[in-house]
């Protein structure tokens, strides 16, 4: 099962019957809302990080 939830939320904002959709479904959020999106694997591990606002530690040959 795969699960959406905001950083800090009390509750999970969806849950979604394969996570390709939840990670979809977040990747949508994360670039509308200019976040970090996160994906963590059954174990809790991060298994995929995509920044989508303002970077801080922007790659070194990204443009400046």
């Amino acid at each position: 099962m795969g699960v959406v939830r905001r950083e800090g939320a009390p509750r999970d904002s969806f849950h979604l019957g394969i996570q390709a959709e939840a990670v979809r479904r977040g990747r949508t959020i994360a670039r509308r809302e200019r976040v970090e999106l996160l994906v963590h694997g059954e174990d809790d591990a991060i298994r995929e990080r995509d920044s989508y606002g303002d970077d801080p530690m922007p790659p070194r040959d990204a443009p400046r």
